[in-house]
């Protein structure tokens, strides 16, 4: 059985490095979820590493 999407997301971006005391993992979410839509089927685990920097980049939560 395949895991569903979010499920599917969610290892994904944990495996780049996503993590909640670093990153707003709605927003990694959301920009993950469109990137992939690119691919010929939906598989996160796929996207390059590069884009998988980019994101956790841009979603980075700053020390306060």
């Amino acid at each position: 059985m395949l895991p569903d999407r979010l499920t599917a997301l969610a290892s994904a971006a944990h495996n780049a490095g996503a993590r909640e005391n670093l990153h707003n993992l709605g927003g990694v979410h959301h920009d993950a979820h469109h990137a992939t839509l690119t691919l010929d089927r939906y598989a996160p685990e796929k996207l390059p590493a590069s884009s998988w920097v980019a994101i956790l980049d841009h979603h980075a939560r700053t020390p306060h």
